[in-house]
């Protein structure tokens, strides 16, 4: 029988963590102390008497190529005429005639893939591909794509040494016809990285080349800068609300000292040329409250979805302005300008880029998953930070730019 795992290379990329996670739920009793490939090892001659646990097998292996170290997703929103191959299951089916014969787990069990790489280092080639009908309709179609890449490792043991590996990249492409969009989940590396192909552009580049041609289908442009704006707005929002609600009711008594103080200094707000006073000095007093108590308006509560710890813009003339608040950030002029840009953004409802910390409920506990969102000319990216990624986590994570997308600004 085949090993499901015969690629030393495949059982390279599988996260202990997630394996020991999968025995659990399936069951399988055995010694955590053993190494991970003493685990694969058992769990093969387990498998070998049992279809549905290699089923199940099959899926967490392809799972563990899709997430994992893949934590830069490329999102493009495209158009498709009734010609494109996923516009229905019958165009599908004509256009990739031997897909039904094709076992869509056999590239991820392929003894000969080092081989692959012996001939080919800087080549992508797949090692994966399926598709989901429904009703006649095409759900998804799924692809993964691996090579071998060079990278550079430094090791300071004294005297500086600089040494080579190889380590296998993989690429994950979904398509999704019905939302009319796709995703390309890679790993964005370092840039002391060795690689020709190792900006986000690059990967972009080549492959929204492979499944536009493939499956006849034209990338759309986005609005990914104003969803931002609609994530930033709600989720501060919420943030800030216990602390506007506490300085509304002495709104009076600060319009009638501004009014007293403007009337004896000669300034209206009325005239041209006015800052809205009133207005601002009302904000200040809320920004006081909220600097004072910085840490617990980043704190995660029942009541937030998430909070926005960075953002960036271009102001009129074209210059990026970088905005952040922190609860341990040492520079007090970051959280001037986080809140001195408040009114400009509204103005201008975008953001080229936002960090944001989603908080996850689990039971009695709250996971904070920190996230980068950027756009770009044709697509946004969505970089999880600090983590390898796991299925229930990027299905967490994901939905959220559509649920905002849908939105109006509030």
């Amino acid at each position: 029988m085949t090993s499901i795992v015969s690629s030393r290379i495949l059982q390279d990329r599988i996260s202990t963590r997630h394996l020991d996670a999968f025995l659990l739920q399936e069951g399988i009793t055995i010694d955590r102390k053993l190494s991970k490939f003493e685990k694969i090892e058992y769990l093969q001659s387990t498998i070998s008497e049992n279809e549905d646990l290699k089923s199940k097998f099959n899926c967490f292996l392809a799972e563990e190529c899709k997430y994992n170290d893949n934590r830069s997703i490329i999102t493009v929103p495209f158009s498709a005429t009734h010609k494109s191959s996923v516009s229905s299951q019958n165009k599908f089916e004509k256009e990739f005639s031997d897909f039904k014969n094709y076992n869509k787990y056999n590239l991820l069990t392929d003894k000969n893939l080092q081989d692959w790489f012996n001939k080919d280092s800087n080549k992508f080639h797949q090692v994966y591909f399926n598709v989901e009908f429904e009703n006649e309709k095409v759900i998804s179609v799924s692809e993964s794509y691996v090579k071998m890449r060079r990278n550079k490792v430094t090791h300071n043991n004294g005297t500086k040494k600089e040494e080579f590996e190889d380590i296998i990249e993989t690429v994950w492409i979904d398509v999704y016809p019905q939302e009319r969009m796709y995703r390309i989940h890679f790993l964005e590396k370092s840039r002391d990285e060795y690689s020709e192909n190792s900006s986000i552009h690059s990967i972009y580049k080549e492959f929204s080349r492979i499944i536009e041609r493939k499956f006849n289908i034209r990338g759309e442009a986005h609005s990914a800068s104003h969803v931002f704006y609609k994530m930033y707005k709600d989720l501060t929002k919420t943030a800030i609300q216990p602390y506007v609600d506490k300085v509304k009711p002495e709104y009076d008594k600060i319009s009638n000292f501004v009014n007293e103080i403007s009337s004896e200094i000669s300034y209206s707000d009325q005239k041209e040329g006015s800052i809205g006073l009133d207005n601002r000095v009302k904000k200040i007093f809320e920004r006081a409250l909220i600097q004072q108590d910085i840490v617990n308006v980043v704190k995660s509560t029942e009541n937030k979805k998430g909070f926005v710890d960075t953002f960036q813009y271009k102001d009129p003339t074209g210059g990026r302005v970088h905005a952040s608040v922190s609860d341990d950030a040492s520079d007090m002029s970051m959280h001037d300008i986080y809140f001195d840009t408040k009114e400009t953004i509204d103005i201008n409802q975008q953001l080229d880029a936002i960090w944001v910390r989603w908080f996850k409920k689990e039971g009695d506990r709250i996971e904070q998953i920190k996230i980068k969102y950027e756009s770009y000319d044709s697509f946004y990216l969505t970089h999880f930070l600090y983590r390898k990624i796991s299925k229930g986590v990027s299905e967490y994570v994901l939905p959220k730019y559509g649920e905002f997308e849908k939105q109006s600004v509030q």
